[in-house]
């Protein structure tokens, strides 16, 4: 009588194409993973301009408006200025470590006070530029924290 089964070969062959299978899927997966992160740190800027453009409008053409420091932590002025009439609350600037930005911090929901964002922006703190001095000729201007470029290697700075 004769047994029926799977030989050691036959189940090697299959042990050696589900780990090529898995050798492709792992890469896309993280990249995907990266691809929602910095999808999600684009929405969060759209909100939170759109957040800033209903404020200006309200207020008779003025951005938040911050003068007590110079360059450092501007949280504050966003979150009592935009929370909760304009914005329910500011999101995580979510940077993949992809597209060149390796210093930046991952995620971070501080906005920093920063004159002329496009220019000015941090190599390592991650979050988001506010530049909330009315001096400037950039006041109201909201950037991502980060001297990073994207996935597509475009710089964050030029969202």
């Amino acid at each position: 009588m004769k047994k029926k089964g799977f030989t050691l070969v036959e189940l090697m062959i299959v042990i050696v194409i589900i780990g090529i299978l898995a050798a492709v899927a792992v890469p896309k997966f993280a990249d995907m993973v990266d691809k929602s992160k910095e999808g999600a740190t684009k929405a969060q800027l759209t909100a939170i301009r759109g957040a800033l453009q209903v404020y200006y409008g309200d207020n008779e053409g003025k951005f938040p408006l911050d003068k007590d420091t110079v360059n450092g932590s501007s949280t504050t002025v966003l979150t009592t200025s935009l929370i909760p009439k304009y914005i329910s609350d500011i999101g995580l600037a979510k940077l993949p470590h992809k597209g060149g930005n390796n210093n930046c911090a991952t995620e971070s929901s501080t906005v920093y006070k920063v004159a002329i964002p496009t220019a000015n922006v941090s190599a390592t703190q991650g979050g988001w530029a506010y530049d909330s001095d009315d001096a400037n000729n950039t006041w109201g201007d909201l950037r991502v924290n980060c001297k990073g470029n994207d996935l597509n290697g475009k710089p964050w700075t030029t969202y």
